[in-house]
C-alpha cells in the first residue's frame, strides 16, 4: 500500500488516500468527544495542557474498555456526562471519608461533605458518665454551672442551657 502506485478505479485516487478517507471517522469522533466534555483549563503551562489532554484521552477509554468489557449487558453508561460524575465522585468518596472524620474541620465543609456523601453526623450533645463534670465554657464563672454533657465535635463541656445539639461556637463556625 506504501510502495505502490496503485489507484482506486472508483474516485482516481491513490489506494493510500482511500484507506485513510475511509479510516479518519474514528479520529474526528474522537475528538468531538473530547471536546464534549473536557476537563482542560486555560493555562500558560504546557505540561497541565499536556495533563489535561491525557486525562480526557484516559477518560474516553476507560468508558470504552467499560462498555466492552460488559457487552454482554447493555452499557452500563449510556452517556459519557454521567460516567464522568460517576468516576470522579468514585475517585473522591475516599478521600471525603477520611477528611470528613477531623473533628476540627469547618461546619460549612462539614455540611458540605454531608451533602456529598448523603449521611449525616450525630450532632446530638453526648453524657459521658465516665467524665468528671466541669464548668460550663460558656457560662460565666460566677454562675457556676456544672455538666458532664459534652459537644458532639469539639468535645467542650457544656451546661444544658447552651445546649443546641451542639455548641455554640461549632455553630457558628
Amino acid at each position: 500500500m506504501h510502495y505502490e502506485a496503485d489507484k482506486d478505479k472508483a474516485v482516481n485516487l491513490p489506494d493510500i488516500i482511500s484507506f485513510y478517507n475511509k479510516t479518519k471517522g474514528g479520529v474526528d469522533t474522537f475528538d468531538q468527544l473530547c471536546h464534549t466534555y473536557s476537563v482542560s483549563r486555560k493555562t500558560h503551562r504546557w505540561s497541565l495542557c499536556v495533563f489535561y489532554g491525557i486525562l480526557n484521552i484516559v477518560w474516553i477509554n476507560s468508558m470504552i474498555l467499560l462498555n466492552s468489557s460488559n457487552a454482554t449487558d447493555k452499557q452500563v453508561f449510556k452517556n459519557r456526562h454521567t460516567y464522568l460524575k460517576t468516576l470522579a465522585f468514585d475517585l473522591i468518596k475516599p478521600h471525603l471519608e477520611d477528611r470528613f472524620q477531623y473533628r476540627t474541620l469547618p461546619t460549612s465543609l462539614q455540611i458540605s461533605i454531608e451533602d456529598i456523601l448523603e449521611e449525616k453526623r450525630s450532632l446530638a450533645a453526648v453524657t459521658n458518665e465516665n467524665s468528671k463534670s466541669g464548668r460550663c465554657s460558656f457560662c460565666p464563672r460566677s454562675n457556676d454551672r456544672k455538666s458532664r454533657t459534652q459537644c458532639a465535635m469539639c468535645k467542650t463541656l457544656i451546661c444544658n442551657e447552651h445546649q443546641n445539639k451542639i455548641c455554640h461556637n461549632c455553630l457558628n463556625s
